[in-house]
């Protein structure tokens, strides 16, 4: 689930429903496709924006091709046709719509959030298959004490297209806001709204598709990569700039390596390219958990932007169990600030290469029932502390309001 609270982006206010939804390709960072988006609504009238999740829809045929996969103790092979038809509707795994729904509301809750706007992008299914769908995402949502302000679904978010509305619930409406059930419009041209004119501004791009972001965390120089994972131990008698970053001239201590780790990020901030060996040794440095720890800090400092593109550097270019700390490291980054689209894809790659990756599992738990940025912030304030054992002094916390 893509989780993107972010303080730094403008609030929008919730007047027509295309233009909501034309804005969500711009807070999301892509155009959604086949997901479910909850909306956190705030203010006076609950008309602002205020933060919003987002889950791919759980597809029947999507299950059918999970259970060719054997996992001991389970069975293999399709779900039971019998059971399939006792179902009502067959193109959604309603055990996993119900887990959504729950976590819809725990998200809701987190956020301190009495109303939600939901909104399905579905491109499987016709009008009638995607109600049922809201009906059923609806139902824990409004029994957890959460009102659902609208709701409305479409086939895709592009302009022109059309967006219809749809009461919540199909037969007590008591609890959902649906005035503006049964109506129908043309969602606004995505590029055009005022969230993409800021996206724009802060130098962010809005992809196409979700696996975009994934592309762009790995590079596509496959030569340098595997020539920074043959990097031998570097030297220890050099005194250049490189071995400066690499290892010092006696036994490393962590010390030594959390000021390799800063220097580089003074590097990059500096526009100084990395070498090979420079990148090879830094990702031994992350494999020290105590220095990787003390790294999360960063994320809460003026240094946040340069650490974060150092993190998306090393994600692209390291291999194994050093990606993953890297990986994991802007995870964390993104998640501060508010990009869940980045956190979310960094933390998928971190699972991928070792799926017991604490701090990662620890981030992706919190990222799907939407925990706020800012009650992961503890994290980071504990390495002041690990680094000052340490003897090393990090960067101070930074002005910013949402800190």
């Amino acid at each position: 689930m893509t989780n993107a609270p972010n303080p730094a982006t403008p609030r929008i206010t919730l007047g027509d429903p295309g233009e909501l939804i034309a804005a969500l390709p711009a807070m999301l960072g892509f155009y959604p496709e086949d997901s479910i988006i909850g909306i956190a609504m705030g203010g006076p009238r609950a008309t602002e924006m205020r933060g919003f999740v987002r889950a791919d829809i759980p597809y029947l045929e999507d299950l059918d091709e999970e259970w060719n996969q054997d996992e001991p103790g389970i069975a293999s092979g399709p779900p039971d046709p019998a059971l399939r038809a006792s179902l009502p509707g067959q193109s959604f795994d309603w055990f996993a719509v119900a887990g959504l729904s729950q976590s819809l509301a725990v998200f809701a809750l987190n956020n301190g959030i009495d109303h939600l706007v939901l909104v399905a992008v579905d491109s499987r299914n016709p009008e009638e298959n995607r109600e049922d769908l809201i009906h059923a995402l609806a139902d824990h949502v409004i029994d957890s004490g959460v009102t659902i302000a609208s709701a409305y679904h479409c086939a895709r978010i592009a302009a022109g297209d059309v967006w219809h509305a749809v009461s919540a619930a199909p037969v007590d409406n008591s609890a959902a806001g649906d005035a503006d059930a049964g109506f129908s419009g043309l969602i606004a041209d995505p590029r055009g709204s005022e969230a993409a004119a800021h996206r724009v501004l802060d130098g962010r791009a809005i992809h196409e598709h979700r696996r975009d972001i994934v592309d762009g965390l790995t590079s596509p120089d496959d030569a340098r990569i595997a020539a920074i994972a043959a990097e031998p131990t570097p030297p220890s008698k050099s005194r250049s700039r490189e071995s400066a970053r690499t290892t010092p001239p006696r036994r490393a201590t962590d010390a030594d390596r959390l000021r390799a780790v800063l220097a580089a990020v003074a590097d990059v901030q500096s526009g100084t390219e990395l070498s090979n060996a420079e990148i090879a040794a830094l990702g031994q440095h992350l494999r020290r958990l105590v220095v990787r720890d003390c790294l999360f800090t960063l994320a809460l400092t003026d240094e946040a932007d340069a650490a974060h593109s150092l993190w998306m550097l090393l994600t692209q270019l390291l291999s194994g169990p050093a990606r993953a700390e890297a990986a994991c490291l802007l995870a964390y980054s993104a998640y501060v600030a508010g990009d869940g689209a980045c956190s979310g894809s960094a933390i998928d790659i971190a699972l991928e290469i070792e799926p017991e990756h604490r701090m990662s599992v620890m981030l992706d738990q919190s990222l799907r029932i939407g925990l706020p940025p800012r009650q992961i912030m503890e994290i980071a304030y504990v390495g002041w502390d690990l680094a000052a054992a340490l003897g090393v002094s990090l960067p101070p916390l930074a002005s910013r309001p949402d800190l």
